[in-house]
């Protein structure tokens, strides 16, 4: 831990005078004339610092959780001398929501005094913990007529929830009739995942019915990472899938659209997002 308070020094904290044990009078005359041989300095024992470490998150019910390592306890020599390391314990950790926020908040008091409204803090410390692996499986199928939290970005003009006469339910349709620029993001999504695992991202699309005769190009894009470019000029629905492993534990999927102009219209349904075994 690094010290916010960079003015932090001994120089503030009232320490015990040193003493010259052959001076004069009150102390304030070292006369050389009468001392012959060598001289000796004491300083008074002083105390020790306490340190007190707080762990803080929240459980399940939303209530404050206070792990306390320290707690105004004096600092050893081999701390003193090394600093600290400390385990946490894991049954404490797990107590805490999972992709929740927790800090460790560090103070250390230099005069050995107990009241820690005089200490000084450690900088603060913040940790998203993560106490179980992600199983994700998402569908989003517009039946409900709503985007499930799906941003939409500049690559889409006209998305419309188009009523689905054959099977029931609803899909959704870019019907494209401009003819300004439409190139980029359609729909982005950021879901939570474990590092190392594979996620698929599947979706079923078709050229659009409604005037469009072109043939749309699209692309399935998980981070950094995108599959090959989709050609739609089929009139009836196909399953199109993206795998990719996460490198991080937040990961953003898009598709793309990679032409712009209008007569490229499409259409798109059942979105889905899953993290896939071990192989």
């Amino acid at each position: 831990m690094t010290s916010r308070d960079p003015s932090l020094s001994l120089a503030a904290v009232e320490l015990p005078q040193p003493k010259v044990l052959e001076a004069d009078g009150n102390g304030d005359i070292l006369d050389l004339t009468k001392h012959l041989g060598d001289f000796t300095v004491t300083v008074d024992k002083w105390p020790r610092p306490l340190l007190s470490l707080l762990i803080r998150g929240r459980n399940d019910s939303g209530s404050l959780v206070n792990l306390q390592l320290y707690e105004k306890k004096e600092i050893s020599n081999e701390q003193f001398k090394n600093g600290l390391n400390e385990k946490i314990p894991r049954v404490e950790l797990m107590k805490l929501v999972n992709y929740s926020s927790m800090t460790v908040n560090g103070m250390l008091n230099l005069d050995g005094h107990i009241d820690l409204a005089n200490g000084k803090d450690f900088e603060p410390l913040s940790l998203t913990i993560k106490t179980k692996k992600t199983d994700l499986d998402e569908l989003t199928d517009f039946n409900d007529k709503t985007f499930d939290n799906w941003t939409q970005g500049t690559g889409q003009q006209q998305l419309e929830f188009i009523e689905d006469a054959a099977h029931g339910g609803y899909y959704l349709a870019n019907k494209n009739y401009s003819q300004r620029e439409s190139s980029g993001v359609i729909l982005e999504k950021t879901f939570l995942t474990d590092i190392g695992t594979d996620y698929e991202f599947t979706l079923n699309i078709k050229r659009g019915t409604y005037g469009s005769s072109g043939t749309a190009v699209l692309t399935l894009n998980i981070d950094d990472k995108n599959s090959t470019e989709k050609l739609i000029n089929h009139t009836d629905w196909k399953n199109y899938s993206f795998v990719a492993t996460a490198t991080t534990h937040k990961m953003t999927v898009r598709l793309i659209n990679n032409k712009p102009g209008s007569d490229t219209g499409f259409s798109i349904d059942n979105l889905r997002i899953k993290s896939l075994p071990a192989k």
